[in-house]
C-alpha cells in the first residue's frame, strides 16, 4: 500500500478525486480513489515540493529535505509516529505497535462491506464494484 504513497502522482492526478499509481506489486497501476480535499492537498504539496526542489535528486512524488525518494520505510516509520502523535499508537520508543498504513485500506474495505449489509444491499451483487485497490478480484 505504501508504495502508492512513494510513487510519482503529478499529472495521474485527477481533479475529480483520483490517482493513477504505479505499484509494483505485479508491475501494475491502481487507480486509486482520493477525497476531494485530498486533491487539493497533494497539488498544494506538489506546487510547494516543485518550487522547493525544481530539478529534484530522481522524479518521485514525495521527497525527502534532501530531495531524494522516500522509502517505503521511511512511509511507514512516518505513519507509526503520527500515529502517536495523534493517538492512535501507543507513545513507543520506537514505532511501538498500532495500525499500518497499509491497514487503512482493510478498514474501508471492511467498513464498506458493513455499510452495505446494514443497508440490506445484495453484497454479493456489489462487490464487483469494490476498487482494485483492496487487492483482490472479486
Amino acid at each position: 500500500m505504501a508504495n502508492a504513497f512513494v510513487g510519482k502522482f503529478g499529472a495521474a492526478l485527477k481533479s475529480h478525486g483520483g490517482l493513477r499509481a504505479a505499484v509494483r506489486k505485479f508491475g501494475k497501476s491502481r487507480y486509486v480513489p482520493v477525497h476531494l480535499s485530498a486533491v487539493a492537498a497533494l497539488k498544494k504539496y506538489a506546487e510547494t515540493r516543485n518550487r522547493l526542489f525544481p530539478a529534484p535528486l530522481m522524479p518521485a512524488s514525495f521527497l525527502s529535505e534532501q530531495g531524494g525518494r522516500i522509502t517505503e520505510w521511511i512511509a511507514q516509520y512516518t505513519f507509526a509516529k503520527l500515529s502517536q502523535r495523534i493517538g492512535l499508537r501507543a507513545v513507543a520508543k520506537g514505532h511501538g505497535h498500532g495500525p499500518r498504513l497499509q491497514d487503512m485500506r482493510h478498514r474501508f474495505a471492511v467498513r464498506t462491506l458493513i455499510h452495505w449489509y446494514r443497508c440490506g444491499l445484495d453484497v454479493e451483487r456489489e462487490l464487483p464494484s469494490c476498487p482494485p485497490t483492496w487487492g483482490t478480484s472479486m
